[in-house]
């Protein structure tokens, strides 16, 4: 699609709603977890949403998981966010589960993942579990 279409599509009143409905769910400290159709860039969404979170006041951060991953393998979520964000543990007998790292408090208040879909199905299903654990930890 051509940049000058993307503009375009970004200002119906449609894709405005749509907009407007996923920064109010971020706002709310609600998980959001977009999946868009083939055409629709999701670097052009995301440059239409991310300025009002930074402006009113939300810590932004953005993490492409593939870069964590070796083939088949790959950091355990956890892991990745700890080392992203500096989490140092208490120690080395601490578990390292979501819920000792939100109790870090040391994570932003919006984090953006992308490269999900390059990922084999297991780290697909172990970042989205991450996601889903997230969200009922934060209610």
């Amino acid at each position: 699609m051509n940049s000058d279409l993307e503009s375009a599509y970004l200002q119906l009143p449609s894709i405005q709603q749509f907009t407007a409905s996923v920064l109010e769910d971020l706002l709310r400290r609600r998980s959001v977890l977009l999946l868009l159709p083939a055409g629709v860039n999701p670097e052009q969404v995301w440059a239409n949403i991310r300025p009002w979170l930074v402006q009113r006041g939300n810590w932004v951060e953005e993490i492409d998981v593939s870069s964590f991953t070796d083939g088949e393998s790959g950091l355990m979520p956890v892991e990745v966010l700890s080392q992203m964000f500096g989490v140092e543990w208490k120690s080395l007998e601490t578990p390292r589960t979501l819920l000792n790292l939100l109790n870090m408090g040391k994570l932003p208040d919006i984090l953006r993942l992308t490269g999900l879909d390059v990922l084999t199905r297991e780290q697909r299903r172990v970042w989205v579990e991450l996601l889903s654990k997230w969200g009922e930890a934060s209610k």
